[in-house]
């Protein structure tokens, strides 16, 4: 969930670069972050499904673990895909320029996440 506050807080803070400047910063690189929020959203509901015991428990931490390196890896090639003389363009908010990559690293609790499902699984 909180990948996806995230990916929004360019949308609510700025409001220098517009619409506009902002497609363009998440358009960089093969992966943007909107893959990586349906992503966020599809493993969220993996996680749901197996901890409400609508799914098989097992293969839902498989599956959170799975779409966690996914949305880690893709965060990451999106991370470093972005020019940092584009992000200075943007605005002048400092944080701006850590934004891409505390996405990535919020992206990290996705997988740790579905390591510490099967853990507690005892599948590990």
């Amino acid at each position: 969930m909180l990948i996806l506050v995230v990916v929004a807080l360019p949308y609510l803070l700025l409001s220098e670069a517009g619409a506009g400047g902002i497609a363009a910063y998440y358009d960089h690189g093969g992966v943007g972050p909107l893959v990586i929020t349906v992503l966020t959203i599809v493993a969220l509901v993996a996680f749901a499904a197996g901890r409400q015991g609508r799914s098989d428990p097992v293969m839902m931490a498989g599956a959170t673990l799975v779409f966690g390196l996914f949305i880690l890896g893709s965060a990451l090639v999106w991370a470093l895909s972005v020019p940092t003389a584009f992000v200075q363009q943007l605005g002048t908010e400092t944080w701006l320029g850590y934004h891409r990559w505390a996405l990535a690293g919020v992206s990290a609790l996705v997988p740790i996440a579905g390591v510490w499902y099967a853990a507690a699984l005892d599948v590990l």
